[in-house]
């Protein structure tokens, strides 16, 4: 039995939408409403705020990488991270 307790990716499918990628901002009032699991050096979280979210991807190293997408609307925002989770976007 795995110690992980959230979710982790799916490979990544032939024909991977590769997202865009933005350096990140710090300050914005939000909350994280789903992630990945940090056991990799990879793991993705899902930011919501005002009606709006995001994906933020996160590199475990040195020195440590955070990125963001662009703003959707939630619905949108959804639609991606389920695409991600399922391997469909990176």
């Amino acid at each position: 039995m795995s110690d992980c307790v959230a979710p982790h990716l799916s490979l990544p499918q032939p024909n991977c939408r590769e997202l865009q990628w933005f350096e990140f901002v710090s300050g914005d009032r939000c909350r994280v409403v789903a992630w990945t699991c940090d056991c990799t050096a990879r793991f993705y979280e899902l930011y919501e705020m005002a009606g709006v979210g995001f994906i933020r991807r996160t590199i475990q190293g040195t020195p440590v990488s955070i990125v963001e997408t662009n703003r959707w609307p939630l619905r949108q925002a959804r639609e991606v991270w389920a695409d991600i989770m399922a391997g469909r976007a990176r």
